[in-house]
């Protein structure tokens, strides 16, 4: 007993219940309903196409949000440029009014001088303050401290090193003949207005390297040329000497005689002719007397 029980997998005195097997919605065929199946589909197809639009909807949040981030960022980049800008305009202000009242106590200028901005190289080399006269009637705006010493204001040109300074004291030229309390004397050019700078030396350096360059490549273009050419005669001198070597014997030999005009060949072709017609007249000729004689003696014969 013990054996058969040990061999046994289950126990044999609870028997399965098997009427579960045998109901209808386990049947083989009972989920293959059409209806069952068109709406199982319809369901999978909702359920994708809600999932892509709300991935494409947040897709699109986030793109917005980071334009709308953007467009804060180069908000407040723009005004944090703009204050910077007020506040370098209202220090300098506050600059300029200090020095005023600075060289207006120190010097005791009167309220209608006004210091230059930037100052002339004089009063830069000089390390002096630059004022300027507002009622003067002149043309062109120069410092006080020029008109006393007779000399053309002249002022920094942008882009030059501020060592430039001190270097041009031997190009400017004191203007001694004209005197400086004359109205209608030209002392000196003014600050210029303009916007467009001189050439700086970094510039022109650049610029020098550039045509270099392009005269190097124009040299290099011209050398491969000319290697192109010498390769393309070598290349055609090759090629003639290989076919005269190898297809001589395709190239017929004329003699020097034969080296006549269409004229002179179509004249020999109608001699030819000729000759050939009388050659067949005279052997026509010789059969007609051959068949003749052949006749007389026939008749001879029989008359005997």
């Amino acid at each position: 007993m013990s054996i058969h029980q040990s061999r046994t997998p289950y126990n044999q005195d609870i028997l399965p219940d098997l009427t579960r097997a045998t109901s209808t919605g386990l049947q083989a065929g009972s989920n293959d309903d059409d209806e069952a199946i068109q709406g199982k589909l319809a369901e999978h197809k909702r359920r994708k196409a809600r999932a892509q639009e709300e991935a494409w909807l947040e897709a699109e949040r986030q793109e917005q949000a980071q334009l709308k981030e953007e467009r804060v960022h180069a908000e407040a980049e723009v005004q944090r440029i703009e204050a910077a800008r007020k506040a370098e305009e209202a220090r300098k202000e506050a600059e300029s009014w200090q020095a005023d009242a600075l060289v207006s106590s120190s010097t005791g200028a009167r309220p209608n001088v006004e210091v230059m901005s930037p100052h002339c190289l004089h009063c830069t080399r000089t390390n002096t303050p630059c004022l300027h006269s507002t009622d003067s009637k002149k043309k062109h705006m120069a410092c006080n401290q020029c008109n006393e010493l007779k000399e053309c204001c002249q002022w920094p040109v942008e882009g030059e090193a501020s060592a430039g300074l001190a270097g041009d004291k031997g190009k400017r030229k004191a203007d001694v003949t004209k005197g400086a309390g004359d109205e209608e004397d030209d002392v000196g050019e003014g600050p210029s207005t303009k916007k467009t700078g001189p050439v700086t030396s970094d510039q022109m350096e650049r610029l020098i390297k550039v045509v270099e360059h392009m005269a190097d490549n124009m040299a290099g273009l011209v050398t491969v040329q000319k290697e192109v050419s010498r390769n393309f005669y070598q290349f055609s001198w090759s090629y003639e000497t290989y076919v005269e070597e190898h297809f001589e014997f395709l190239a017929p030999e004329v003699p020097s005689d034969w080296d006549t005009t269409d004229e002179e060949d179509s004249e020999v072709k109608g001699l030819n002719n000729e000759l050939g017609g009388l050659r067949e007249e005279e052997e026509e000729s010789q059969s007609w007397s051959e068949s003749g004689d052949q006749a007389g003696a026939s008749s001879t014969g029989s008359q005997v």
